[in-house]
């Protein structure tokens, strides 16, 4: 099995077998015009730098030109240039001039994301993915229950780890309101432990085999129990079963209190 990533004239193969990605870059210089690169290094504003412990991902020249595109160059860093307590309303403030620009740089911000979940005023950070002899999946998911003042929909949030490494996360507006926290959180471990289970089947197509289950964590007792009792969920209001999820992804719900605020939903 191996995955190709193209966009325009960039492109990454992944392999399983070190013989089948040669025979794969064989063909392709057949077919095309191609140069191999070696190692992968830089892919779409992504630097890759190998070390001993893994890889190191970061985004530093892309946040570099991101400042400059913004004429922010030579202004100071500071953790976030906003208060990010206050839940914005859409009858807040007044309404920009040039959304373009403003469209433009909030999408290179959440772009920006891919190696740095947090913006903390620097351009040296970055995520370490590093080498495990058993591979393990973890998932940590929690919720801002009604946060939006608009529509009051709670915000879902979770990240996933492989091994010790930090490998997915994602924090989105849930697309129905929830009438108790514990049915909000039983959406976000849902939607965490979907993800793991397209992970642990990208990683059977590349021969890499999790052994253990994978232990998904929440801070809400009562949404664990939902998870493991089917009667329960037939009570909730828009909670679909999350025990087939369980089962195809191999999967146990557990309550952690005071769950680490690496997963709190922005």
């Amino acid at each position: 099995m191996a995955y190709l990533l193209l966009y325009v004239d960039d492109m990454i193969i992944s392999a399983s077998t070190t013989a089948l990605l040669r025979h794969i870059i064989a063909r392709l210089h057949d077919a095309f015009a191609v140069k191999d690169m070696g190692p992968v290094r830089h892919f779409l504003g992504i630097n890759v730098q190998r070390t001993a412990a893994g890889f190191f991902l970061s985004q530093s020249s892309y946040a570099e030109d991101l400042l400059e595109r913004a004429g922010m160059a030579d202004c100071k860093p500071v953790d976030t240039p906003a208060d990010a307590k206050p839940k914005a309303s859409t009858a807040d403030g007044k309404p920009i001039h040039d959304i373009t620009v403003y469209r433009n740089i909030a999408g290179a911000l959440q772009y920006l994301t891919i190696t740095t979940p947090r913006h903390r005023g620097t351009m040296s950070l970055g995520v370490q993915l590093r080498t495990a002899s058993t591979p393990t999946i973890t998932a940590y998911s929690d919720t801002d229950w009604a946060g939006c003042p608009d529509t009051r929909r709670s915000t879902s949030g979770f990240c996933v780890f492989f091994c010790d490494s930090l490998v997915s996360w994602s924090s989105k507006r849930q697309t129905t309101m929830s009438r108790s926290s514990a049915e909000a959180e039983y959406h976000a471990i849902a939607n965490a432990v979907s993800e793991c289970s397209w992970l642990r089947h990208l990683l059977g197509e590349l021969h890499c085999k999790v052994p253990s289950a994978t232990i998904a964590y929440c801070d809400n007792i009562s949404s664990v129990y939902m998870a493991r009792n089917p009667d329960l969920q037939l009570n909730t209001h828009g909670a679909h079963s999350l025990r087939p999820w369980l089962r195809r992804a191999r999967s146990i719900a557990a309550c952690a209190p005071g769950l680490y605020d690496v997963c709190a939903p922005a």
